[in-house]
Formats: structure tokens, C-alpha cells, sequence
């Protein structure tokens, strides 16, 4: 079989497994983004404090006004919306099994969505992990 081959490829996975490796996956994603958004804080409130600082003594330039932006505009998401939708979906489906694509199966099972590294890229910045 080749790799292409795989994308066709459908697998059962019992409803029981999959909402438990959904709900682990949800508690995980939970967490980190808590600790990325607690990281996020601090250096919105630290960084918030020195452009407040200069504009008082009327020194604000635009790199400080601009990085206080670019910093507001990179909050920490969450994504846990998906793993409730999915955790939910599950829960009603009325067979003892769910078939899955490959697609739907790396998502679901192996955690890996598409925005996946997106969040760990910017859940970095304020983890002090790369």
C-alpha cells in the first residue's frame, strides 16, 4: 500500500475510546491554554505598565505603542469548542462504533488538527517553550 492509499482508508473506532481519548485531549488543551493565557497576562500587564511609564513622561514611541499592539493581538485561543463539538457528537451517535476518514481519524484520535500548530506556536511565546 502507498502513502496516498492511506488517505482513502476508513477506520471503526468505538464510541467509548473515542470519548475518552477526546475528553483527555479537551482536559490537556484545557490546561495549556490557561497556563499560555496566565503567560499572556503578565507580559500584556509588564508591557502595558512600560508604555504607560513613557507616556507619562511623554517619551511613547511608536515601536512601543506598535509591540503593545502586535502583543494584544496575539492572545493565546482556544480551541476547545471543537473537542465539545466532537465530545458532543459522539455521545448521541447511536452505534457502539463511529467510522472515521483519515482526516477525521488524525484529528480526533492523534490530536492533531489543523490549527494544532498554530496553538503550540503561539502558546510558546508565553510558556517559554519552542
Amino acid at each position: 500500500m502507498e502513502l496516498g492509499e492511506l488517505r482513502n482508508i476508513r477506520v471503526n473506532v468505538e464510541i467509548d475510546e473515542a470519548l475518552g481519548i477526546l475528553k483527555r485531549n479537551l482536559a490537556k488543551h484545557k490546561k495549556e491554554h490557561e497556563k499560555a493565557l496566565k503567560g499572556w497576562h503578565k507580559k500584556v500587564a509588564s508591557m502595558a505598565a512600560k508604555v504607560a511609564k513613557s507616556a507619562k513622561a511623554n517619551k511613547l514611541t511608536s515601536k512601543a505603542r506598535n509591540d503593545l499592539a502586535r502583543l494584544l493581538s496575539q492572545q493565546p485561543q482556544s480551541y476547545a469548542a471543537a473537542y465539545e463539538a466532537s465530545i458532543d457528537m459522539f455521545g448521541h451517535h447511536m452505534d457502539a462504533t463511529i467510522s472515521l476518514n483519515s482526516s477525521d481519524y488524525d484529528k480526533l484520535m492523534r490530536d492533531n488538527w489543523d490549527w494544532m500548530d498554530s496553538f503550540k506556536t503561539t502558546n510558546s511565546m508565553y510558556l517559554g517553550k519552542r
